[in-house]
């Protein structure tokens, strides 16, 4: 079972859905980051297939879901970070694996960077390639579309472009891109136009593997521009692979986070600061 709530973020309040409980009986507490333009429930199956295992985090990044937009207006993968580490701090999670989709990859990557003693492993999902190695200019263009009023239309021609051809899984994943709002949607692409990967290469030397499609194993591929970072692909999937192959990336996943050292999980969610959902 999980249950929701919502939690004092750096910029606002952030939805937080977790295990009924931080158990010490169970293994290393994973956190997982959900893509841009998605919310928690893109892990509802990776969770349910963990959950015995594992306490399991899941969150709505900031201006996604039900999380509030941020104050300051920062969607940097840097400032996403700060809420990981908010999420973290209110369940009392010293130390935990952390998993990461595409946007909530780098998200994810940023925090351990910074974080590496909290993070007893990192796995990251199809993360996006070192943007300075696409064509000159496509970022842009695609931003000065999505920042038009055709936005939602924009939006939602590109996740259809790269959700695959698992029809259920695309009009999912499209349905959440149109409902997350217009400012979130050219914060994360100027997120992303602006993001250096060679700045946070080498800053986390904790556990490491990517799980990807063939066709992003690439140059500009994350696991390429750090030495010795593991990596498997998955074929047949769109850019949601958990969502299109559940059962080999649990396989994927479970091998990964059987290898980390224990974390401690043993205190209980603190409850100042957070509110049960309505």
């Amino acid at each position: 079972m999980t249950k929701e709530s919502f939690i004092d973020g750096p910029q606002g309040r952030l939805r937080v859905s977790s295990s009924d409980g931080v158990r010490a009986d169970l293994g290393l507490p994973v956190v997982l980051v959900h893509a841009d333009l998605g919310t928690l429930h893109q892990w509802d199956e990776v969770r349910a297939g963990l959950d015995e295992q594992h306490t399991t985090v899941a969150f709505d990044r900031r201006g996604h879901g039900r999380s509030d937009l941020p104050r300051d207006g920062a969607f940097s993968f840097d400032a996403g970070a700060d809420d990981i580490r908010a999420v973290a701090d209110s369940m009392k999670l010293d130390r935990f694996a952390l998993i990461g989709h595409s946007g909530g990859a780098l998200t994810a990557w940023a925090f351990a960077a910074r974080n590496g003693g909290r993070v007893a492993g990192l796995l990251l999902v199809d993360p996006p390639v070192d943007p300075s190695t696409l064509p000159r200019g496509v970022i842009e263009q695609t931003l000065t579309a999505m920042r038009g009023p055709d936005y939602a239309q924009v939006a939602e021609k590109y996740y259809r472009s790269i959700a695959g051809t698992n029809m259920p899984v695309v009009e999912r994943i499209v349905a959440e891109a149109r409902a997350t709002p217009q400012t979130t949607l050219v914060g994360c692409f100027e997120a992303l136009r602006d993001f250096d990967p060679h700045r946070l290469a080498g800053q986390y030397s904790g556990p490491t593997l990517s799980i990807i499609q063939p066709q992003n194993d690439v140059k500009g591929a994350l696991h390429r521009l750090a030495p010795g970072w593991p990596h498997v692909t998955i074929s047949g999937t769109g850019h949601w692979i958990q969502l299109d192959a559940i059962d080999l990336f649990l396989d994927h996943a479970k091998q990964f986070l059987a290898k980390l050292p224990p974390g401690n999980a043993s205190r209980q969610p603190q409850t100042s600061g957070a509110t049960q959902t309505p």
